[in-house]
């Protein structure tokens, strides 16, 4: 058996032991507590920082795919904002060539009275104007006792155009021709006239854009063959040349 002084020291070295073996016990706890925080906190910490650094390239990935802030460059150079204007401007649609138009009016002048057609190009700078009037130079005169017929044809160029205001001035000059049964200067007797003409003119396009007015002036050079003394005469035809200063004056709708 074992003495009363052998248990006591069995005991005493037990409670030796025991606190440091507690000691080390709870050290190795913590150790391993704060090493597995340190672990999470940093893969935690990581997988932040990660993500971030993931997300910051998309980013950048996206910027240089175009998707945020790019997307103008992209369809600047692809014509699709900011250039459709530029492209409709070149085809005319918008700003550049209008559609070309027709129009119909009133002739008026102290030559006559009749009807006017004007067609124009699609461009604006040049059309064309068929006149179809009486000529009453030789009844106002008194020397005629009914009023011929000309038909009178220019093909007519802009030369100049102005915008007083919300108006359209343009002035234009072209060549034509003409031809009708008429009476001539110094003689009553009828008969057929051709000449070769030209036209100077100012026409202005009012803000309703469907109405002009049209102020001109048309000389001719050409020849009146009439019939005098059972022949035909071929002469001069000289009212083309004395009635050039006589304004003619139209009132047009165009559509």
């Amino acid at each position: 058996m074992n003495s009363p002084c052998h248990i006591a020291a069995i005991i005493l070295l037990a409670l030796a032991i025991h606190p440091a073996a507690a000691h080390g016990f709870g050290a190795a706890g913590a150790n391993d507590l704060e090493v597995d925080k340190v672990k999470t906190g940093a893969a935690g910490a990581n997988g932040l920082v990660g993500e971030n650094i993931t997300n910051g390239g998309d980013n950048d990935n996206l910027k240089k795919n175009g998707a945020p802030g790019s997307d103008n460059d992209i369809l600047k150079k692809n014509g699709a904002a900011g250039s459709d204007n530029d492209n409709i401007k070149k085809k005319g649609t918008a700003g550049g060539d209008k559609p070309g138009y027709k129009g119909v009016g009133a002739f008026n002048s102290f030559k006559g009275f009749g009807v006017r057609f004007d067609f124009e190009e699609r461009d604006s700078e040049q059309f064309s104007s068929v006149i179809l009037f009486a000529d009453v130079v030789g009844v106002a005169a008194g020397n005629d006792a009914a009023p011929g017929v000309r038909l009178q044809y220019s093909r007519n160029r802009v030369l100049k155009t102005y915008e007083p205001g919300n108006s359209i001035c343009r002035f234009y000059v072209g060549p034509g021709a003409g031809f009708g049964w008429v009476t001539d200067a110094k003689t009553s007797r009828y008969g057929l006239f051709v000449s070769a003409n030209c036209t100077v003119g100012w026409r202005w396009e009012f803000p309703a854009k469907h109405l002009l007015l049209d102020l001109s002036l048309t000389g001719d050079v050409g020849m009146h063959v009439r019939r005098e003394d059972d022949s035909l005469k071929l002469a001069l035809y000289k009212r083309g040349i004395y009635c050039c200063t006589l304004p003619q004056l139209s009132f047009i709708y165009r559509f």
